[in-house]
């Protein structure tokens, strides 16, 4: 198959793209710019947020396609124009919040690309990380693009069945995002349909 057949390329970033090291290789950002200038799209398909993935847009072309937070965001024209921005309802994440506390799930939520949890021992790796001492307030800022969960002891609450309301079942996903920057696991909720695949 000729180049020239091809429309688009999709690439996540951890594991696929970026190196062992976190970066793009020059190799990688040439071929990327070359298949770019044949009018080849070129999307970035991640699990992270926009805020957390676009430290790489300057080694790619300006029009590349950002499909971030498993695809409850998508953007374009060097991340400025939001195609997409998948929101979970305030009185389901009210909800959520108020399950999560009572059982003591260590959890953050994002909300326009800042993330906002309680201090605890799980320390997540991001620029934008807001330390408060309760979740609740927060939502008068926005609705969460997604909540994620901290560690297995949280992870495996949430799974368990004292969670398992149609709410939950009808209203989000789980996922688990391949990060190796983050020394713990993690879950996301996220919105249904959402998904960067």
């Amino acid at each position: 198959m000729h180049i020239k057949q091809v429309s688009l390329v999709a690439l996540d970033l951890d594991g696929t793209l970026l190196d062992t090291n976190s970066e793009i290789s020059p190799t990688n950002e040439s071929i990327l710019r070359y298949i770019d200038k044949l009018g080849v799209y070129v999307v970035i398909a991640t699990s992270r947020r926009y805020e957390d993935a676009k430290r790489y847009q300057i080694n790619l072309p300006l029009n590349t396609i950002w499909i971030c937070t498993s695809g409850a965001e998508i953007r374009i024209i060097d991340g400025k124009v939001s195609l997409r921005d998948e929101r979970l309802p305030k009185a389901f994440s009210e909800q959520v919040i108020a399950t999560f506390d009572h059982l003591g799930v260590e959890y953050a939520i994002c909300i326009d690309g800042i993330i906002y949890k309680k201090s605890s021992k799980y320390k997540i790796l991001s620029d934008n990380i807001v330390e408060i001492p309760h979740i609740y307030p927060v939502l008068s800022v926005g609705n969460p693009s997604h909540f994620i969960i901290i560690g297995d002891t949280s992870i495996n609450l949430v799974q368990s069945s004292e969670l398992s309301t149609p709410l939950l079942d009808n209203s989000i996903q789980y996922y688990f995002p391949v990060d190796n920057r983050q020394p713990f696991p993690r879950m996301h909720l996220l919105p249904l349909r959402t998904n960067k695949a």
